[in-house]
């Protein structure tokens, strides 16, 4: 399986969980509910490493693994909050693509040397993407301030994810979860946010969207070792297209005439890319 198509399964994956955890963090503390969708997607992630059971990798691997988790942990904080006190189709947006630039130049930096057809692609899905996120109306800016510091947290988390898939993919996105499920565990209790009853059983209802997640991170760190980290991490962050669509389909949110346009620039691009692989 290529690291392009892989990385679509993770954009698709991630935009998806993205909607889904949005709007249950309108009804329940952002917080909480990344925490119970890092141990869900823990377990499963989990499952499959005991059955699979790959070699792991060096003791530093697994050390960058750990700090990814508490940049990706951070990061899923944030923009829970900021999707479930403003507009989805924009918040994502800014979130996700905010994160794509930093890891382009980490790929660059790294030795990444796309064809000038793959940087016209990227430039394209750059461009629709953030188009995208052109929404009418004050009320939709609210939030914007966390998506910016969410995308600073989800720049460093996909550079850390990306070495640490190096000593394998699997061990890495385990670690990475398992570090993001207790650091969300502590914050929680320092925090002194205790958990309702009525909380618990909110919580429990949503913790299969974690099982998504975690399926998502792992075709990302997958796509990460099979292809250019600098274009994979361009297609992996166009996910805000899918949490757009899905909100206007399910949410009711408007899908203006440069929103949709942007979706199209961004197809375009990802194809663009994908012709030269």
């Amino acid at each position: 399986m290529s690291g392009l198509f892989l990385a679509v399964l993770a954009s698709v994956g991630w935009g998806t969980t993205g909607m889904l955890a949005g709007r249950a963090s309108r009804s329940l503390p952002p917080l909480h509910v990344a925490t119970a969708l890092e141990w869900s997607g823990l377990a499963m992630i989990a499952s499959v490493l005991l059955v699979v059971r790959p070699g792991s990798g060096s003791g530093g691997d697994l050390a960058i693994a750990l700090a990814a988790g508490v940049a990706g942990a951070l990061g899923n904080v944030l923009v829970y909050a900021a999707l479930a006190m403003g507009a989805m189709g924009l918040v994502a947006p800014i979130a996700a693509f905010g994160a794509a630039i930093p890891v382009i130049a980490f790929g660059v930096a790294g030795g990444d040397r796309p064809t000038a057809l793959a940087i016209a692609g990227m430039a394209a899905a750059l461009v629709g993407g953030m188009t995208v996120a052109r929404a009418p109306g004050r009320a939709t800016r609210r939030g914007l301030g966390l998506a910016v510091l969410a995308a600073l947290a989800y720049g460093l988390y996909f550079s850390l994810l990306d070495l640490a898939a190096d000593g394998g993919a699997l061990w890495a996105t385990t670690t990475s979860r398992a570090m993001a499920a207790v650091f969300l565990t502590v914050l929680v209790v320092v925090l002194g946010q205790r958990i309702a009853r009525g909380t618990w059983r909110g919580l429990v209802r949503v913790m299969p969207i974690g099982f998504l997640d975690a399926l998502a991170t792992l075709a990302f760190a997958l796509a990460t070792t099979r292809g250019l980290v600098s274009l994979v991490a361009v297609i992996a962050c166009l996910y805000p297209i899918t949490t757009a669509l899905l909100a206007y389909l399910l949410l009711g949110e408007r899908l203006g005439r440069w929103q949709a346009a942007g979706a199209a620039l961004a197809v375009v691009g990802v194809a663009m890319i994908v012709a030269t692989a």
